[in-house]
């Protein structure tokens, strides 16, 4: 039975927010700054859609500001490529940099360029003896239920894949369970990795009223939080998270993450910056079409970038055949069955999977609807959209009550 929230609850819910925007201390307003935010990116991130193709290469530099301009060197640490695509809760992900160079222009002991000999198997030969295997590529398909990874063999290895109940994915011990996919920078993801709430947002997760507006302008909006923990046997560490939000789209959209984190009385920090630009409209959304992330481990050492990019984001709606993969015949399939079809293919589709046991589960076609139920992705929106008003309101009040101190 589908139900939706009755017109009163949410006039009273409207009325509450505003209540405490206008009357209550600055304090409450940023923490309703951060639900709203919160609210939009949760929204871009799950509810967009688009398709695409993109490029991932890798370098390093010694100047932050290096990192982040549009000069790109000659030379990388790697170079892949791959598709990403997003329709709602479906997302496919696949990355393959068997073809790309993995440490061209890299320098041996003695300072002289190393130029790679790359052998059909993908093996990179270094000076000295040393051997870089590249990576072996994959496919990935998931929905908020399920999570099916492809993996083509490499030499005498067999092609393997898996489906797997994302209920029963085991997460690491201070995050959620993320894909593979989920967990590659992209422009859902600007740092990497996997997190709970915001991307690369300190654990346990910060409270909305502990953050702080630290800057705003008529289409920025800063917010700052700093936490500190002990962890034995380092001691103490400090932690300051930064976004950077353009808020002149309809939905809000998250165009700055800085995570700085260090130990008391050492030199030792950890420094993630990742950057959004180019947005390109998709459907109702604004999504970035270049992610720069910038990881650096400590005042001696290089800045490590990785670059994401597409040239073709945008042009084309997401298309069920994005949500399909196709296994070659000897293709070894874990936790369910995926048979040819009449013309002799065997494609797995997220869309519809073949009713089987996954993880030690029994699931059918209907594990959608009883993961999410019928009415909840009616009522998601309506909170989303009440949540982005909010915030639109709460925005125009901020810069006027700032302007008003000012004078």
């Amino acid at each position: 039975m589908t139900t939706k929230p009755p017109e009163s609850c949410c006039m009273l819910y409207f009325l509450t927010i505003l209540i405490v925007f206008f009357h209550t201390n600055p304090s409450r307003g940023d923490a309703a700054t951060v639900q709203a935010l919160r609210a939009a990116y949760e929204q871009v991130a799950n509810e967009s859609q688009f398709r695409c193709t993109y490029t991932l290469r890798e370098w390093s530099v010694t100047d932050v500001e290096a990192a982040f301009s549009n000069d790109i060197p000659v030379h990388f640490l790697s170079v892949g490529s791959g598709r990403f695509c997003r329709d709602g809760q479906y997302l496919r992900h696949s990355f393959d940099d068997s073809k790309g160079p993995r440490i061209s222009g890299a320098s041996d002991a003695s300072g002289q360029e190393v130029v790679p000999e790359s052998s059909p198997e993908g093996v990179t030969k270094l000076s000295g003896g040393q051997v870089r295997v590249r990576g072996l590529g994959y496919d990935e398909v998931s929905s908020i239920a399920l999570e099916f990874t492809y993996r083509p063999g490499w030499k005498n290895m067999a092609n393997q894949a898996n489906l797997e109940l994302r209920s029963k994915m085991q997460p690491s011990p201070n995050r959620t369970a993320f894909t593979r996919g989920e967990s590659m920078i992209s422009p859902l993801n600007p740092n990497g990795g996997s997190f709970v709430g915001l991307p690369s947002e300190p654990f346990p997760t910060p409270r909305d009223e502990d953050y702080q507006v630290s800057e705003i302008s008529e289409s920025r909006v800063f917010l700052e939080v700093n936490t500190e923990e002990i962890v034995q046997p380092y001691g103490k560490l400090s932690t300051k998270y930064v976004t950077e939000w353009w808020t002149e789209p309809s939905v809000p959209v998250l165009v700055r993450v800085l995570r700085r984190t260090h130990f008391e009385n050492t030199d030792d920090f950890v420094v993630e910056e990742g950057r959004s630009t180019e947005f390109v409209k998709c459907g109702s959304h604004m999504i970035a079409s270049r992610v720069v992330a910038v990881l650096c481990t400590g005042k001696s050492d290089p800045y490590y970038v990785k670059e994401w990019r597409s040239l073709d984001l945008g042009q084309e709606p997401p298309r069920p055949e994005d949500f399909q993969i196709e296994l070659k015949a000897d293709t070894m399939v874990i936790g369910t069955e995926v048979e040819a079809n009449g013309a002799g293919r065997r494609i797995f589709d997220i869309r519809n999977p073949t009713p089987t046991l996954a993880a030690g589960q029994v699931f059918t076609e209907t594990i959608t609807k009883e993961v999410v139920p019928e009415g909840q992705s009616t009522s998601r929106l309506w909170l989303v959209a009440c949540n982005v008003i909010v915030f639109a309101v709460l925005l125009s009040w901020l810069i006027w009550r700032r302007r008003s101190n000012r004078e």
